[in-house]
């Protein structure tokens, strides 16, 4: 098993268990400073700005999710859902559509790969919200 499923498996878990257990802000907290620490570390490595960019972004995602004192357990399903979505179907029309490079941190991303994932991913949370607001509220 690839050491990217085992991770994933145990962000989810981590995330997802501290949604029900009351205890969310400690892990989102837990994960900016190591986000944090990583996209600086990745930066100073191989000097490329897409990796600071990524990690403001992954820092004010995650204060934004500290932040909403009302969130639901089904708004923490919808987003690590769409994150899902988003890695699977960036990676599937990147292998299958790819030509144009993106990044030196990640020499296989492509801009198709990306452009893909957002857009199945934009797709798939529409769902999500569908779902959500016609059958469980």
């Amino acid at each position: 098993m690839s050491k990217r499923v085992i991770g994933g498996t145990i962000f989810t878990t981590l995330v997802l268990s501290s949604a029900l257990f009351g205890f969310f802000n400690i892990v989102a907290y837990l994960f900016l400073i190591v986000g944090i620490y990583e996209g600086f570390k990745l930066f100073m490595i191989k000097k490329d700005i897409i990796a600071l960019v990524y990690t403001f972004l992954f820092m004010f995602g995650v204060l934004a999710l500290v932040e909403i004192n009302n969130f639901s357990y089904f708004l923490i399903m919808i987003i690590m859902g769409t994150i899902m979505l988003n890695d699977a179907f960036a990676y599937y029309w990147g292998m299958k559509y790819g030509k144009t490079k993106f990044s030196t941190i990640s020499p296989n991303k492509s801009i198709e790969g990306m452009i893909g994932g957002i857009v199945t991913a934009f797709i798939g949370m529409c769902f999500f919200l569908w779902i959500g607001y016609t059958f469980i509220t």
